[in-house]
């Protein structure tokens, strides 16, 4: 063999050992890149989940703080009936027509136009004033809002710290109640982090409409939220004051597949009512009085007012009967009515809105209504609001020495059948606010019975006064008996003949 062979052997095996170092080299680093793919399945996939649910997290507490902050501002930006504490936006319920419009309230869709009906769409992220909110897969969040607790033209008439909420939550058993085991807690919202659509889901489409820069996707619920284990997240009850059930996550537990992916956080009333409670302007005091007190003031002096439309001389300063404790809707101020002349109960009860049994009795000089024709019903805008949404909480109690039927024309102070309230006397008449409910004793206003109990209102010795005539003219008010009531009084005095006045006692 001649030296020019051996060389070309000996270069074609130099060749293959060259080849075999590079596919050596390649298998090692194809390893390598599959050890670090299965690495990263398992521990960073851990630490992508973690991160996910730590931004879904902090979304749905942003989300539920600024619903929150809502709620108490309309006390601050309004003076009709959108500054009720409490009120929530209508979540955005259509495509905005224009790219300003997006994140906006839907108010005058009909969506949100059924009085009590329950809501559900995007989260209003403009309204609230603050930024678009995505969850940990990068879906902006969606928004169920109870009927009672909705906003807009056809809110519902009565919203107060009584004001039930209509969601019920369950954790992902489908069994344990989250919010709604019972009647007082039910949620009054809840905000929802869509997550990514349902593997294998043919359903949930999430094609991009038009002005959805800031949100890229569609404005139908079920495209986004969830049903599985019996609950439908995306489709809440359309009962004018119904409830709504939801459920946060659900795992199919035969074949174990993920039905449900949202993650809820909801808001009670006891949520937004505890922060509004806080603000020393809702009830004050007496000499600093909050919203209230304020319309306790007001409505005792229309009551004032009412006496001296009875005559120009001021010989007669008979008062009205008090309105009927049982009423068929508190909602409807049309409801509270004054007891007729005959009845036993007629100087304790309800503030009443029409007066036609006193008109009756003190024809031809009495009206049959006792607010409309107060000044305070036109001059102070606030009124009527507080009014609608505070007058099941307002009370009555007259002397009898001014009682439209039996009490003298001539009686211009006392002559000895007074009201005493606190440390106060020569009371002709007493206005009530029925504080914040006590919880020993229990007082409960969840159901219309419970709305007529006049012990589920007032404290105590007012209750039983209220009740029972008889038992005596000496009432308890939050400020001269603070430890045993948080009734607020307004007082109706006679102190000299012809000089009528409200005073807090």
């Amino acid at each position: 063999m001649n030296g020019t062979a051996i060389r070309k052997r000996a270069g074609r095996s130099e060749h293959r050992r060259g080849q075999s170092g590079i596919a050596l080299f390649v298998l090692i680093a194809l390893t390598g890149l599959l050890a670090f793919v299965a690495v990263l399945n398992l521990v960073p996939k851990t630490n992508i989940d973690q991160a996910r649910e730590q931004v879904t997290d902090a979304a749905l507490a942003r989300a539920k703080q600024a619903l929150i902050a809502y709620a108490i501002s309309r006390m601050d930006e309004f003076a009709d009936q959108r500054g009720i504490p409490g009120r929530l936006p209508c979540p955005s319920t259509r495509a905005p027509a224009t790219a300003e419009e997006e994140g906006s309230n839907s108010i005058l869709h009909p969506d949100c136009l059924g009085q009590y009906e329950t809501v559900a769409g995007r989260l209003p992220w403009k309204t609230l004033g603050i930024e678009p909110l995505r969850d940990g897969y990068g879906e902006c969040l969606w928004y169920v809002v109870a009927g009672n607790y909705k906003g807009g033209p056809q809110a519902g008439a009565v919203l107060n710290w009584d004001a039930l909420g209509q969601l019920v939550i369950f954790a992902s058993d489908g069994v344990t109640r989250l919010a709604g085991s019972t009647t007082l807690n039910q949620a009054v919202a809840a905000v929802i982090a869509p997550g990514p659509a349902i593997e294998g889901s043919v359903s949930q489409v999430r094609d991009r409409v038009a002005n959805t820069q800031n949100c890229p996707g569609n404005y139908v619920p079920s495209n986004y939220l969830d049903a599985g284990g019996g609950y439908d997240n995306s489709s809440p009850s359309t009962v004018p004051g119904g409830i709504t059930q939801m459920i946060n996550g659900y795992v199919n537990p035969v074949n174990r597949a993920i039905e449900v992916n949202d993650r809820i956080v909801f808001i009670t009333p006891q949520d937004i009512f505890d922060a509004v409670k806080a603000r020393k302007d809702l009830v004050g005091t007496a000499g600093s009085p909050g919203r209230l007190r304020q319309l306790t003031q007001m409505v005792a002096d229309c009551v004032r007012q009412y006496t001296a439309h009875l005559n120009t001389n001021l010989t007669d300063r008979r008062m009205i009967f008090a309105g009927e404790q049982v009423v068929s809707d508190y909602r409807s101020r049309l409801a509270y009515v004054d007891y007729p002349q005959n009845s036993g109960a007629r100087l304790r009860g309800r503030v009443p809105y029409t007066v036609l049994n006193t008109k009756d009795e003190l024809n031809p000089r009495g009206l049959t209504e006792l607010l409309t024709t107060c000044s305070h019903w036109t001059a102070s805008p606030a009124f009527v609001p507080w009014y609608e949404n505070w007058k099941d909480h307002l009370y009555l109690a007259v002397a009898p020495d001014f009682d439209p039927k039996d009490g003298a024309e001539t009686n211009t102070v006392c002559a000895g059948a007074c009201l005493t309230v606190g440390v106060t006397t020569n009371v002709a008449a007493v206005v009530y606010f029925a504080g914040s409910r006590l919880q020993s004793p229990l007082q409960a206003v969840t159901t219309n019975s419970q709305r007529n109990t006049i012990s589920n209102y007032l404290d105590g010795q007012n209750a039983t006064r209220f009740t029972d005539a008889n038992s005596g003219n000496n009432l308890l008010s939050a400020d001269a008996n603070p430890s045993l009531t948080n009734d607020i009084a307004y007082c109706v005095r006679v102190p000299t003949p012809g000089n009528v006045e409200v005073v807090p006692c």
